[in-house]
């Protein structure tokens, strides 16, 4: 059997933003003369070292999702319970003769 060699460590990453904060990020690199590969491999190399910056960034990221999560689960439960009450209700039901 071939064992193969992996001749560029690197993964390639896909991921889509709104056009606003592509140009924005784009504008400010270009201002700063880095390269968005160097920030974001910047940006990982952060993560990778557990960098208090990006840790806090990514809670509050992660605690808006848990919130935005919540008040979906609400609003889908209250959803849920309206439409069994209007369902079930007594005082709606037609009563047959």
């Amino acid at each position: 059997m071939i064992e193969r060699i992996n001749l560029d460590p690197r993964k390639t990453m896909h991921f889509n933003v709104s056009r606003d904060a592509y140009d924005y990020t784009r504008s400010v690199c270009f201002r700063k003369n880095v390269t968005m590969q160097e920030l974001f491999e910047e940006i990982c190399q952060m993560i990778s070292t557990d960098h208090p910056a990006i840790l806090s960034i990514i809670d509050e990221l992660s605690e808006r999702n848990f919130a935005a999560r919540v008040q979906k689960a609400k609003i889908s439960d209250s959803d849920l319970i309206f439409s069994i009450i209007e369902r079930d209700n007594p005082l709606t039901q037609k009563r047959q003769p």
